[in-house]
């Protein structure tokens, strides 16, 4: 996960290709019904390689888990169309009676809209684990292609 986040921020320190934060809200399946609220930085180190840093909400009946979360993923090349991506992800997310820290697969897409083709939106799902809960969710987000 440190190796993740170190490149990260050096990826976006040295002027990587493409940044792209997003902002996502949907639903999540921990052991019943849950919310999702996340805020996203990912960073296109290469024309197919992305790394993204995440702070994830997930608010239940009477909780909420949340914490950082790293997702590793390859993506479709061209940003102004259709972007199919794909990820492993994980963090140290705080869970519900001890089910700690979070490990998943993601994917999804993103489609640009609007004349300069910048703002996209993306659609995402995941499937995983949260602590020793399954754990499943989806989420629709919009962001801004850098």
């Amino acid at each position: 996960m440190w190796l993740a986040f170190s490149l990260l921020l050096l990826a976006a320190r040295g002027g990587a290709g493409e940044l792209r934060p997003t902002l996502s809200a949907g639903f999540a399946d921990i052991v019943g019904d849950h919310g999702s609220l996340s805020a996203a930085l990912r960073v296109q180190i290469a024309r197919a390689f992305f790394v993204q840093g995440e702070f994830l909400v997930l608010p239940g009946d009477r909780h909420t888990d949340k914490g950082p979360t790293v997702l590793v993923g390859l993506s479709a090349p061209n940003k102004e169309r259709f972007r199919p991506f794909m990820g492993l992800g994980g963090g140290p997310v705080q869970g519900y009676g001890g089910d700690d820290g979070m490990l998943y697969l993601a994917v999804g897409a993103t489609q640009p809209v609007g004349r300069s083709r910048r703002t996209f939106l993306q659609g995402e799902f995941r499937v995983g684990l949260l602590g020793e809960s399954g754990f499943r969710q989806f989420t629709i987000g919009i962001g801004v292609s850098k």
